[in-house]
């Protein structure tokens, strides 16, 4: 494990430090330090050279994994989030105009956008009802975190 050179460096600060600080406790300037020198035992190279932890593998059962579907369907059930939010903003306009003077045309984009805003329902009510099943098999699904 390697250190960063931010708290290697306030290491080798601190064990410089230690002596004085010490000698100054002490009022003696050839006392023994109180603490090791850090300094000496925390150096760039020691640090370095220590072994690294082999990497451990999950115990079994704790791992789950989730479907390329259910990555596909999320990113689906996102898009289609987002998608419904200038719907309802167009809605908004169309729907007051349509209120203060009633015409066909506007009657018409009003059906559009309202069919649209249905489409998008169902797609998202479809892709987060099937990952919610799919992530029912999750041992920690549900669990507090």
């Amino acid at each position: 494990m390697r250190l960063p050179a931010r708290v290697a460096a306030c290491l080798l600060l601190l064990g410089a430090a230690a002596p004085a600080a010490s000698a100054q406790v002490s009022g003696r300037a050839d006392a023994e330090p109180a603490i090791p020198l850090l300094a000496e035992a925390f150096t760039p190279h020691s640090i370095a050279e220590q072994p690294v932890p082999a990497a451990t593998t999950p115990a079994p059962g704790l791992a789950f994994e989730y479907s390329e579907g259910y990555r596909t369907r999320a990113r689906i059930h996102r898009v289609a989030s987002f998608a419904t939010l200038p719907l309802f903003v167009t809605e908004a306009f169309i729907g007051q105009s349509l209120y203060n003077e009633p015409t066909d045309g506007k009657r018409d984009a009003h059906l559009v956008v309202a069919g649209g805003i249905g489409a998008l329902f169902a797609v998202n009510t479809f892709t987060g009802a099937w990952n919610l099943l799919e992530a029912r098999k999750d041992p920690h699904f549900g669990k507090r975190k």
